[in-house]
């Protein structure tokens, strides 16, 4: 009898409809925003796992490009960059424009030129402000509903459009366009690669659609 009840349980569905409750709390609907909500403790993945399922080397691989490619690393910035500048004077108007001072633009584009330290210790500011389940739930949802809807749903151009739009905004831009003409050798000012917001954008588009 277990065995028929086990058989007849879509672990996959079930988890792909939790990964769209997840989703559908987020607010704004906007996984990639992340503007004034710095270190709020989000919606919890009821599991014993909090690595739900994956080795804690794996998130410390796909976490970094994921948070600096959907923008949400904006909340880090400031504390990325303890030390090294003054943000008392600062002003970005909102938390999304802070990546795209002429003050913190440089500093950030010179811890890029070092990848692994900075994942290294953007991993560890997510650890520090107990931020860990609400990423990891986060890019495991984005990942679980894209291979839930991988060959079952096609993404329209409009859907794509207003993905990529809202992720520039997230990135401190009006729209992707923006975002585009902004780049340096592949990357923003910032020194966030456009290979990993590309990949967001695609995932976060096939996750939502």
């Amino acid at each position: 009898m277990t065995g028929e009840v086990a058989a007849s349980v879509d672990i996959k569905r079930v988890d792909a409809l939790r990964a769209v409750r997840f989703l559908s709390l987020l607010p704004d609907g906007a996984p990639a925003d992340g503007n004034d909500r710095r270190f709020s403790q989000g919606p919890r993945y009821s599991s014993h796992d909090p690595l739900l399922g994956h080795s804690r080397e794996e998130l410390d691989l796909s976490l970094p490009p994921f948070v600096f490619g959907t923008g949400r690393y904006q909340k880090y910035i400031r504390f990325l960059l303890a030390g090294q500048l003054d943000f008392a004077g600062l002003t970005t108007g909102s938390e999304s424009k802070l990546s795209r001072n002429s003050s913190v633009e440089p500093a950030l584009a010179r811890l890029f030129l070092d990848i692994p330290s900075l994942s290294a210790n953007l991993m560890d500011k997510i650890h520090h402000f107990r931020q860990f389940e609400t990423e990891v739930m986060l890019w495991h949802a984005v990942h679980r509903l894209k291979d839930h809807k991988r060959n079952r749903t096609e993404v329209t151009p409009p859907h794509e459009t207003r993905v990529r739009d809202s992720t520039a905004k997230a990135h401190g831009y009006d729209n992707w366009d923006a975002l585009t003409a902004d780049l340096r050798a592949g990357a923003l000012p910032s020194g966030v690669p456009l290979g990993w917001i590309e990949e967001a954008c695609q995932d976060l588009a096939l996750a939502r659609s």
